[in-house]
């Protein structure tokens, strides 16, 4: 185990930016370690790449990329800028992300990362899939890629404001996810990096929501495995990551997205992570040796049969979990009924209330169970590294 534990993987800009803002003490002893992490933290608030040129206007502002024009530009982070741009022809309003080259340089294996990302979208083809629809270089060999341009917010975020949610909410949600996530599977794609940030909920002009699995950058596809990396390296987020994955990045199926969905699922009844410490290394002893503890431990007025599902999806031997995709949502199905039937005439329970919609995700006064709001105060440094016109709209592309 030596081995797997020696180096853990670079966190995630996304994670990075958590960070620079005081909200993942956890990542402190690799940042201050990594020099990678430390340069990329500095260059976010020092390259004038990431600057508007003089004047305040941006090169990239009115350029054409392959069929595409930059509109405008929307967010920025670290890894490179994210601009709102559209087809002329057709009109399609699109976001493309333009990589700084130094990223690039630094990680030979970017390109081919999120090359395997768009494949593993496309051999799926489901609408709650986020697509990607080009690759390209800048006139000045910046890489670049354009995706669909999404309105809304990650779970991550609603979670963070809210702390957590009501069950049949977290139903709701969970159903939403399970559908691209099964059809991943169907298709032989297992998804590896599961977890709050890499589930988008869409905001639709009706007033609905839907949520769209993002990221599959570390998918394990079926013609070529999983993405490879240095000897050591552990590829994905550790709280949220099967024993299997830590042990073998390579050996991994359908069973190990089903223990992140379990862990996505105790955080939205709980507001916390099954496992958490502040080096990643211990999160890893802990997801390896630890068993995960029951949603009734934090919350004793869960649903039994909600409760159960939740532990044997986080259960350590892979064989002890669901089966299926189908085999969960059949589950979450048969738990909604009782709990529509149970609460049939009864007084909403404040903790854990059945009735909250995901159309009512933004509005906390319509969630009784949601925690008072706590004033925050974000170090400068935040708003350094992530500028944003568009930032509810523009925030996952950061990741």
């Amino acid at each position: 185990m030596a081995g797997t534990l020696e180096q853990l993987a670079c966190p995630t800009e996304n994670e990075l930016l958590e960070y620079a803002s005081g909200r993942r003490r956890d990542l402190d002893a690799h940042v201050k370690g990594c020099s990678s992490c430390t340069a990329l933290l500095g260059a976010a608030f020092s390259d004038p790449g990431l600057s508007p040129t003089a004047g305040g206007s941006d090169a990239l502002v009115g350029a054409r990329l392959g069929e595409y024009v930059v509109d405008e530009r929307i967010g920025q982070g670290g890894m490179g800028i994210v601009y709102k741009g559209r087809q002329p022809i057709i009109g399609k309003t699109v976001a493309i992300k333009v990589i700084r080259p130094e990223i690039a340089a630094e990680d030979p294996d970017l390109v081919r990362r999120l090359l395997a990302e768009a494949r593993a979208a496309n051999a799926v083809g489901h609408h709650g899939i986020i697509d990607i629809f080009s690759f390209g270089e800048t006139p000045q060999g910046q890489h670049y890629f354009v995706m669909e341009y999404l309105v809304g917010e990650p779970l991550s975020d609603v979670l963070a404001r809210r702390g957590r949610l009501g069950q049949a909410e977290a139903i709701t949600l969970l159903e939403s996810f399970l559908g691209p996530l099964g059809s991943a599977h169907a298709a032989g794609v297992i998804h590896r990096d599961l977890k709050p940030s890499n589930l988008f909920l869409v905001h639709q002009p009706d007033g609905t929501r839907f949520v769209k699995l993002l990221d599959f950058g570390l998918a394990k596809l079926p013609e070529s495995g999983a993405p490879k990396t240095a000897p050591g390296v552990l590829l994905g987020t550790p709280e949220y990551m099967s024993p299997e994955q830590i042990r073998s990045s390579t050996v991994v199926g359908p069973r190990a997205d089903l223990y992140s969905v379990g862990v996505i699922a105790f955080q939205m009844l709980t507001g916390k992570r099954p496992y958490a410490a502040k080096e990643a290394s211990d999160v890893v002893s802990l997801v390896l040796e630890t068993p995960a503890p029951r949603v009734s431990s934090l919350q004793p007025r869960v649903h039994p049969r909600f409760d159960e599902l939740v532990f044997r999806l986080m259960k350590k031997r892979a064989d002890d979990r669901p089966a299926s995709v189908d085999e969960v949502r059949r589950e979450l199905r048969a738990i909604r009924a009782e709990i529509e039937v149970e609460s049939a005439g009864q007084p909403t329970d404040p903790a854990m209330a059945p009735t909250e919609l995901v159309s009512a995700l933004s509005d906390p006064a319509l969630d009784d169970s949601s925690p008072p709001k706590r004033k925050r105060r974000w170090p400068l440094i935040a708003a350094t590294v992530l500028l944003a016109a568009g930032a509810a709209a523009a925030a996952w592309w950061l990741s």
